[in-house]
Formats: C-alpha cells, structure tokens, sequence
C-alpha cells in the first residue's frame, strides 16, 4: 500500500522535496499546495511560484488558495485528495487548524534550524546574524503555534564563516529531504514516536523588512560583517551616504571611524542624501573591509572606485 501525500511549499527548494517523496516507491504524490502568483522583479511580472510552476508542467492537482478560512472549495478539494499525510517546507503561510484536520497523520514540516532555537520564517539569517558555528534541520509535525510541534528527528550540520542564507538553505534541504524519507515510513507506521519541545528554549527568528538592513555603524566589526552576509540578497544591508553637486561620496562620522575612511565635519545642507547598499564584504586581520557596493540609482561597483 502507498500513502497518499499532499505536498506544501512555495520555494525553489520544494522542488527537491518533492522529487524525494517521487523517487521513493513507498508514496503517491496526489496533490501539491502552494502560494498565489505573485509579481516578480522590477518589471512586477505575475508569476507563479517555482512549486506551482512544477506542478502545472507534470499535471499535479494544484490548489492556492488565497485563505483556507474563506476559500471553502479549495478546502473541500484537499479533502477529496484523501491524503495521509501533509509534507511541508517553506510554504509562506500559517495554516489554520482545518487544515492540519484534513490529515490522518497530520502534516510534517521539514524546518531547517534545530528547534526549538530560530523558530520562525528566517533560521538561516537568525543562526548567521548570531555568528553559530552549528546548525541543523528539524523534521515535525505541525502544530497551531508556529513551529512548537513535536520532533520526529533532528540532523546537526556546520555553518561556515562565510554562510549566506541560500548556502545555509541548500545545505539544510538536502539534509532535510534525506531525514524526512529516511524518518517518515517509521513515523506512519507508528514505530517512531515523536517527542515534545521544551518551549522555555526556544527563541524566534521573524520575518524581515527592509529597516531591519540598516547597518549600525557602532555595532562591532564582526557583527556587521555577519549582518551584511545574513541579510543577503533580503532585505540588503545599507547606510546612507551624502553625494554633493560633484559627484563625490561623503560618510557620516561613525561609518568613517569604523572603516578609516576621511570624514569631513561640515553642513550638509543642500547635498543629496543617498542610500548606499553593502553588497558584499569580508574580515582582514579583524578589520571590515567593503567589497561590492551600489549607490542608489547606480550600478554596482567595488567600494575602492568610490573613495
């Protein structure tokens, strides 16, 4: 007999997802769940997400529904799938407990951090703002509150000194596929029980906007090198910077002071005041040094060709 899954997820990480449970004989793949069309790039093209664009092209049952609170007929097809269980990983969207009820044997998430630390949207710019040396993957069932579900099993990976989130991402779903195929057949068996989290450790790592990049100058070296490659490609890490009528870029005084760069104590009046995004930058000898820059409106350039 094979179990019947429906799978949920959004991202170009999905995809790996579901060719794991695909390649094994022990499932059926009978629907996937995903995110409406969005607007993509600077153009706003509407595009459907890398998991909805998979689906379409192999002629899976795709739902998106925009709420499972409103949207009583996309409810109604989930439970037409007759699944035995939800896989989850990297949805987008809290779901509601009619949903979970769908599933005799719920729906399991693979969450790529080892809860119950860095619970929440973004583990990967959580564990590289904090400067962790380990991480991990956590495959578990999911519960009303976000990501307190209890574990079926948990792998241990290394966070280099130069992760960014799409490194730290790819490594933890590749693990994360691996465990959940390895761990799923014991836990719908009822071989495997899973176990509860202990909810006084955990911590959060919540969604981001484009404030939370602005670079704090007074922060150390290190915590601002850690910043600039956490928060790569979103939001950005950026400052501002005044261009005068000239062309040439003038620093605030703390940005000067931690870079070594001059500064010139004058009034500003009259200078436009710009963004400027840190693109990329490494550590020398615990020093900071920025490597690729843009100023608003410009095109990328290394940091030298401004000075």
């Amino acid at each position: 007999m094979k179990y019947k899954v429906v799978y949920f997820g959004s991202s170009e990480y999905g995809i790996a997802t579901i060719e794991a449970i695909l390649q094994d004989g022990r499932y059926e793949l009978v629907g996937v769940v995903s995110q409406n069309d969005k607007p993509v790039g600077r153009k706003q093209i509407v595009t459907p997400t890398p998991v909805s664009a998979w689906a379409l092209e192999h002629g899976v049952e795709l739902l998106r529904p925009t709420s499972w609170k409103k949207d009583l007929e996309a409810l109604e097809k989930l439970k037409g799938l007759k699944a035995d269980v939800g896989v989850l990983s990297y949805y987008g969207k809290i779901l509601p407990q009619n949903v979970l009820d769908v599933f005799p044997d719920g729906i399991i998430n693979i969450h790529p951090s080892m809860l119950p630390k860095y619970r929440g949207a973004t583990p990967g710019p959580g564990v590289i703002l904090n400067g962790e040396k380990k991480s991990g993957v956590s495959i578990m069932k999911l519960v009303q509150e976000m990501d307190a579900g209890p574990v079926l099993t948990q792998e241990e990976f290394d966070v280099s000194e130069t992760e960014i989130p799409e490194s730290y991402y790819k490594k933890g779903f590749e693990i994360g596929n691996r465990i959940l195929i390895e761990v799923l057949p014991k836990y719908l068996s009822g071989e495997l029980k899973p176990w509860e989290q202990d909810n006084s450790q955990a911590s959060y790592s919540g969604p981001l906007t484009r404030d939370n990049g602005k670079i704090d100058w007074n922060n150390s070296a290190i915590e601002i090198e850690r910043m600039i490659r956490a928060y790569t490609p979103w939001p950005g890490t950026w400052t501002e910077v005044w261009v005068d009528n000239d062309g040439k870029i003038h620093f605030e005084k703390e940005m000067a002071e931690r870079l070594d760069l001059p500064f010139e104590n004058r009034d500003w009046d009259g200078v436009h005041r710009k963004r400027l995004k840190i693109l990329s930058a490494v550590m020398e000898k615990d020093k900071l040094v920025l490597d690729q820059v843009q100023v608003e409106g410009d095109k990328p350039l290394s940091f030298g060709k401004l000075l």
